[in-house]
């Protein structure tokens, strides 16, 4: 019955992992659409601005809509930060916690520990917790061959 439950929990994680990779994966999608999409507005209003004429109201609806899509990437980044969070670290892959580690000693590397001792300790806690699950993660795994050989 125990063993039932834990594969039960385990697909469940599984599931919740797979979703939360899937609507990181569109969210990262999207926003790099919108990049596109702003970095296209921008060489528009750049030739615009170049040409003769007046084509003030052009360029503010450009402007408007690139602010428009910086707020949405904005979301998007939250969003995404929020699905990652979702994931259990067991579920990740090693690749996903060496970025996520760098990226947490980079956040510490840029703090300083005198004047938010708080945020400090709370990222050396996360760092450990990354470090601890990628050394789970690239252990060599235990096949039943290699228990029988014991």
């Amino acid at each position: 019955m125990s063993k039932l439950q834990n594969d039960k929990v385990s697909f469940e994680l599984d599931l919740r992992a797979t979703k939360a990779q899937e609507e990181i994966h569109r969210l990262t999608k999207a926003t790099e659409e919108l990049r596109r999409q702003n970095a296209a507005h921008r060489k528009e209003i750049s030739r615009l601005a170049a040409t003769e004429g007046d084509h003030s109201a052009e360029i503010k609806q450009l402007s408007d809509q690139i602010k428009a899509n910086t707020r949405e990437i904005a979301k998007n980044k939250d969003a995404i930060e929020l699905e990652t969070k979702k994931i259990d670290l067991s579920r990740k892959s090693a690749a996903d916690l060496r970025k996520e580690l760098r990226n947490l000693q980079k956040q510490q590397s840029h703090l300083s520990r005198a004047l938010d001792p708080e945020k400090w300790r709370e990222l050396e806690k996360e760092i450990n917790r990354y470090k601890e699950a990628l050394e789970q993660a690239e252990a060599p795994t235990v096949t039943i061959g290699d228990r029988l050989r014991l």
